[in-house]
């Protein structure tokens, strides 16, 4: 459930990808019992104070409900389209009650395979993009942001604002904004440095050490976006802006502890002040992460099926055949045909191929115990083992196992498609099977050879002269990274 719940804030705006029938209720159950739980605590703090206070702890829950909305619906279209079901289903809910049951019924449909690859945006990520952080960033500031407006709403005098704070509002939005477009560029300085120029007047206007520390903390968010797309951000900059924000509470804190003015409402406070410095925390953690080694995309995405009824009955090893993983075989070059005279022909037996599929599967437990995503791990792993000239003109494809999908393992699987079943098996195998870290990485049945995938894959490409062409992913990625890191040793 914790996973599920994970790939439901995870997948804020992707409306791209896929989510099962698991992943799609165990988000659901999540969510409510998060917003019980929110509701149980605020409510508590309000009945343990007096003087209008469901007026401050009601806007942070009508302002999670509000930042809910989004990631709510992008998880119904995934799961409509996990089912084979159009998004415009969506528009049975506007049907009173029998509409209501239609949807439901569309989202309890097992998953069905699509007939082309559909990756999520994540899996397009390049070197200048933000990481994965970003998304909790931007929610938290989403929140925040909401939970401001909800309050005056709630206390009746949002007419009694000045203009700089409806500034410092719209500047929020536009971070979150950017956030979520996820470019690492000199644009997404533009709404901190807003926000920090309004903190200056309000500084002027009330001069307090709270204000200046405030003033400090988006003044650290400036240089830290300078910095990080500068190429030379300093070590442990990344952590000053969320630490400036929780020491601009305690001091506050402090002063009215000392005062005598402590009340139960600074608890609400202090979750104001921590959301705004988590989000800095995750802010600052999506500048300096490398977005193609991140694992959000391959927790719900997946597509067809690569090569599957094209090479007809099973070749090799049947499903559920154990390859020997205690002793691995020795490798066995397969020598090629050499002519003896320009006009000699190959014989019947060398012309004779048949194509296979290699499965490779590896325990996602253990692969997120690496840095990394699983994908990018299991590319990377195959690709120390096997070098890219034995692979050339082979399609490449990985995702999540149909059995880990229903929930019943936790496996991904890489599958090598060849039209010469043969080099799969007597040259690739055996150097898979020799490599120690794919083993300790790996599943039982560690790899498998047949002749059609029923594995619900995305296709990552065709390897072409040591590259892949074609749609790419995370295994795609992590293959190239290993030849390119084999290359750079020699």
């Amino acid at each position: 459930m914790i996973k599920a719940y994970r790939d439901y804030w995870m997948g804020y705006i992707d409306f791209k990808g896929r989510t099962s029938v698991a992943g799609y209720w165990y988000a659901v159950l999540a969510n409510i019992l998060t917003s019980f739980i929110l509701s149980f605590i605020l409510g508590l703090i309000s009945g343990l104070t007096q003087n209008n206070s469901i007026q401050t702890v009601a806007p942070y829950i009508t302002s999670f409900s509000l930042v809910c909305i989004l990631p709510s619906l992008a998880i119904v279209i995934r799961r409509l389209r996990d089912g084979g079901n159009s998004w415009a289903n969506i528009f049975w809910t506007l049907l009173p009650l029998v509409g209501s049951i239609i949807l439901i019924i569309k989202l309890c449909q097992p998953s069905v395979a699509p007939v082309y690859p559909e990756p999520s945006e994540v899996h397009k990520a390049a070197k200048n993009d933000l990481g994965l952080s970003r998304i909790p960033a931007a929610i938290l500031l989403l929140w925040s942001n909401f939970a401001s407006i909800m309050s005056l709403i709630y206390r009746g005098n949002i007419l009694a604002v000045d203009i700089t704070w409806w500034l410092a509002r719209l500047a929020i939005f536009a971070l979150v904004i950017f956030l979520f477009i996820g470019k690492k560029n000199i644009g997404l300085l533009i709404p901190p440095a807003v926000y920090f120029v309004l903190s200056v007047i309000w500084l002027i206007r009330n001069f307090s050490v709270y204000n200046f520390i405030y003033l400090a903390a988006w003044a650290s968010v400036c240089a830290v976006i300078v910095f990080s797309t500068l190429k030379s951000m300093p070590k442990g900059l990344v952590y000053l802006p969320a630490g400036l924000m929780l020491l601009g509470y305690l001091i506050s804190l402090g002063f009215s502890v000392f005062r005598g003015r402590f009340s139960i409402l600074f608890i609400v406070y202090f979750i104001n002040e921590l959301l705004w410095a988590l989000s800095f925390l995750f802010l600052g953690k999506s500048l300096v992460e490398d977005p193609r080694k991140q694992s959000t995309g391959d927790y719900y995405q997946y597509g067809a099926p690569a090569y599957g009824a094209a090479y007809g009955t099973a070749y090799g090893a049947q499903p559920g055949y154990q390859q020997p993983m205690q002793q691995p075989p020795q490798y066995r070059p397969q020598t090629s045909y050499q002519p003896s005279a320009p006009n000699a022909q190959p014989s019947a037996s060398y012309q004779r191929t048949e194509p296979g599929v290699l499965l490779v599967r590896f325990s996602i437990d253990k692969l997120n115990n690496l840095s990394g995503s699983y994908g990018f791990q299991s590319g990377f792993l195959i690709g120390k083992a096997v070098p890219p000239a034995l692979l050339e003109g082979m399609a490449i494809s990985d995702g999540d196992s149909a059995a880990t999908l229903a929930g019943s393992e936790y496996v991904c699987v890489v599958s090598i498609a060849s039209i010469n079943g043969a080099v799969l098996r007597d040259k690739i195998q055996p150097l898979i099977l020799a490599s120690q870290q794919i083993r300790e990485n790996g599943a039982i049945p560690l790899t498998q050879i047949v002749g059609s995938s029923r594995e619900p894959l995305v296709l990552n490409g065709v390897v072409r002269n040591g590259k892949i062409e074609g749609q790419g992913g995370w295994c795609a990625r992590g293959l190239m990274a290993a030849w390119q890191e084999s290359s750079d040793q020699a």
